[in-house]
């Protein structure tokens, strides 16, 4: 579980919690409508279920940071005509070990949602 996930679950944990103390609070109508409205956005968010990252990440992965923003810029897609008429590629080559794998693992995490 990632720590989007696990944010999630505590929140919706919380707000399980508060929810039956709400009745002992009588008159406090901005209370109810705040924490109704924390648990509906809670509930409604939505994660790729279809995501699948081969292998994780190593602990040790770092730098590349720029390369990760140029794949992302890449991949990024302003208008909804283009979304739909457009294929984007994006090689990455180099010498066995040299941390291919992990660097497009690292960008599958690190843009899950997109």
């Amino acid at each position: 579980m990632d720590e989007v996930e696990q944010l999630q679950f505590q929140l919706k944990y919380s707000l399980g919690a508060l929810k039956p103390r709400l009745v002992e609070v009588s008159g406090n109508d901005n209370l109810h409508s705040t924490i109704n409205s924390a648990a509906a956005v809670v509930s409604s968010i939505q994660f790729n279920k279809h995501f699948y990252i081969p292998q994780n990440v190593s602990s040790i992965f770092t730098g590349r940071e720029s390369l990760l923003e140029e794949l992302k810029h890449a991949f990024d897609i302003s208008s909804p005509l283009e979304r739909n008429h457009t294929q984007r590629r994006f090689v990455i080559y180099g010498l066995g070990g040299s941390g291919k794998t992990q660097f497009y693992c690292k960008f599958a995490q690190d843009n899950r949602e997109k």
